[in-house]
């Protein structure tokens, strides 16, 4: 594999990781995240328990689907971007990353809009950033193949 096509991989790594990061922050936590406090407007302690339990269930089902994101990337970049390089199998895997990425961004920033909350926009459009970059330097380790 050529140094594009490695650059192009550690992008995408770097970029599962960030989704790593949250999956494992929604799967830990005991209380909301503080934008969540910020968005709705309340503290976590002003919460009836039933509801705190809603929130807690919710966001450690958010994880578990962070996770299962991360684990079907690295299931897709070790098959698709290492042991069959091609176009095609590229451009899946880059849809993939749209698809797992893009929500993210727009849930947050509409959540940002609607509410003020300093929601984790930047971290989100961070990991689509570095997927296209990783989709760019793919491309031109491809190129550079032929």
């Amino acid at each position: 594999m050529s140094a594009w096509a490695w650059a192009g991989a550690g992008c995408y790594v770097a970029a599962f990781a960030i989704v790593l990061a949250f999956a494992l922050a929604y799967l830990t936590r005991r209380r909301f995240m503080p934008y969540h406090r910020s968005a709705a407007d309340q503290s976590w302690d002003s919460l009836s328990p039933r509801l705190r339990l809603l929130l807690l269930a919710l966001m450690r089902a958010l994880g578990a689907a962070w996770l299962a994101c991360v684990a079907g990337g690295a299931l897709l970049l070790n098959e698709w971007v290492l042991t069959r390089p091609g176009f095609a199998a590229l451009a899946l895997f880059q849809a993939y990353c749209l698809l797992a990425f893009g929500p993210q961004i727009a849930i947050a920033a509409g959540l940002r809009r609607a509410t003020g909350a300093r929601t984790p926009v930047a971290a989100a459009a961070a990991a689509l950033v570095l997927s296209l970059l990783g989709f760019a330097l793919c491309v031109l380790a491809l190129h550079a193949a032929e």
